[in-house]
């Protein structure tokens, strides 16, 4: 694995990470992020060591790192994980900044607002569109495409999950998905590249292809919406999957579960279905029928 260069208290919490079952990419994703967070608190004045992070540092950490809201909350868990594993306290919850997923603002992507993306994505970008909304994908699933996971119609995906490949599924790809996917190989076709990840995207400097980070893959999501005037995240297209899997597909509730490779179907239902205009119209018109027939 490609580590982050870590210090040995870090390095300590990776292995028991491991030991306990979690991906590589996830450990991987885990060393970037609190590394970098170690870094900054040492170059502006402050102890990286774990048993000197305390609220003041917490405090410094949610006023000064790039990101939203969400991003930093999300990201100091992450820290307090090491920090109480290292030391068995947690600063981060002494400074109230608890990350609870119920209190997020969760961005919907309506199709109509998809297609305008697709008009004007690159070819990158519209495998990206095409495999987080036609398929559900999460950013970290996309990323991790290679292209031996294309057998014969279908796509192995690698998502969340204890062991060293987290859960895998053999999961259908739709017309859109297996087009796309020809067309991005023809494009790609001229260029080298560095490994045989699906998803790349061209360095002009070099004339060379090259993997995308899950971070990359939501910049390009948001910056793609911005272009359109709309608000979108890498995370709206798997939104976007479940709602019009349930309201406009009629998918049965325990298919789409499925579908979505979750583990209970109250997540399904509380994260990923939004309401539909179309059937709140049905609703009213049905109620007002009743009412005016009873």
């Amino acid at each position: 694995m490609r580590r982050t260069q870590c210090n040995e208290q870090v390095s300590a919490w990776l292995a028991d990470l491991a030991r306990r079952g979690r991906k590589e990419s996830t450990i991987e994703s885990y060393a970037e992020v609190v590394m970098r967070h170690l870094r900054f608190l040492e170059r502006n004045g402050y102890s990286p060591d774990a048993e000197r992070i305390g609220v003041e540092e917490i405090a410094f950490l949610y006023a000064n790192l790039p990101g939203n809201e969400n991003t930093r909350r999300s990201e100091l868990r992450q820290l307090a994980n090491f920090i109480v594993f290292t030391t068995g306290a947690d600063p981060v919850k002494k400074a109230g900044l608890l990350y609870n997923r119920e209190t997020v603002n969760r961005v919907w992507l309506e199709p109509a607002d998809f297609r305008k993306m697709m008009e004007i994505a690159d070819p990158t970008e519209r495998l990206i569109l095409v495999l987080g909304g036609y398929m559900g994908l999460r950013r970290s699933e996309i990323a991790g495409l290679r292209d031996s996971d294309i057998d014969s119609g279908y796509l192995i995906v690698r998502g969340k999950g204890h062991g060293r490949d987290g859960l895998v599924s053999r999961m259908p790809m739709p017309r859109p998905v297996v087009e796309e996917i020809a067309s991005f190989m023809l494009w790609r076709a001229p260029y080298s590249r560095t490994d045989d990840h699906l998803v790349q995207m061209l360095f002009v400097t070099y004339r060379e292809l090259r993997p995308v980070s899950p971070h990359h893959i939501s910049d390009c999501v948001r910056k793609l919406g911005e272009r359109v005037e709309v608000k979108a995240t890498a995370h709206s297209l798997r939104r976007m999957y479940g709602t019009v899997m349930y309201h406009y597909c009629g998918v049965d509730p325990a298919t789409l579960k499925d579908l979505m490779r979750h583990a209970s179907i109250n997540t399904t239902f509380k994260c990923y279905i939004n309401g539909s205009e179309k059937k709140r119209k049905e609703a009213m018109d049905a109620f007002e029928k009743v009412m005016e027939e009873t």
